[in-house]
């Protein structure tokens, strides 16, 4: 602390140097003067100083706290878990269909007459014949199990089409993309549709391109709309 150039003595009321120890008029000991007048001035430097330090603990234990939480949101695993096989997953529950062959119960034009006839044969249709040769009311026969009536058609189920998931884009963190292609996969009635094929209608067997719109909702992916 710096000392003023004079000090007030407290005794006989009159000034003295203020580096002296002792009044000069009445010799009272001002050394107690200035002990008790230098902490009071040091006061505010103290508190600045603690201040200073408190403020500068915050700074370096929000610096930590933000480097923490930060690697910690680095080393999170995105929110955007869709994977192809979830998407297949979603797609198969939605997506399947089944693929029927068609011919009509009853043919009238020559062109089909010896497939009708050969399938007759094989046990495979049952038809009653016209004194014109023709082939009417056909029904399922012995061998013919996978054949069902459908009024004027004879359905047979030749396999389905199942999702194949081809790509997967994020939109954003709720909503994406996929890429899914309706692949034809034969069963059994494949065989029988592969053989008589002339005399049925052409089954859609190609393959089918859709973009699948899916959304999260509650932490589970949902299908949203197929197009």
């Amino acid at each position: 602390m710096t000392r003023t150039d004079s000090t007030l003595c407290p005794s006989c009321g009159k000034t003295t140097e203020s580096n002296s120890n002792f009044c000069e008029h009445c010799a009272f000991d001002l050394r107690k003067l200035h002990e008790s007048v230098a902490p009071a001035i040091n006061r505010p430097a103290k508190l600045i100083g603690i201040l200073a330090l408190s403020l500068g603990l915050s700074l370096s234990i929000g610096y930590f706290v933000l480097r923490k939480v930060n690697h910690a949101n680095a080393t999170q695993p995105s929110r955007f878990d869709l994977t192809p096989d979830k998407v297949a997953t979603l797609a198969r529950a939605q997506m399947i269909r089944d693929v029927e062959a068609s011919l009509p119960k009853s043919v009238t034009s020559f062109g089909h007459f010896g497939t009708y006839q050969d399938m007759r044969r094989a046990k495979v249709l049952d038809c009653a014949v016209s004194m014109f040769g023709k082939y009417l009311d056909c029904k399922p026969g012995p061998k013919g199990e996978l054949f069902k009536l459908d009024g004027f058609d004879l359905k047979l189920p030749i396999g389905r089409k199942m999702p194949a998931v081809t790509a997967v884009s994020q939109v954003d963190q709720t909503s994406a993309l996929a890429d899914v292609v309706l692949v034809f996969e034969p069963s059994e009635g494949y065989d029988v549709f592969q053989r008589w094929k002339q005399a049925f209608y052409k089954p859609a067997i190609q393959d089918e391109a859709h973009r699948v719109h899916l959304r999260l909702s509650d932490d589970v992916w949902r299908i949203e709309k197929i197009e």
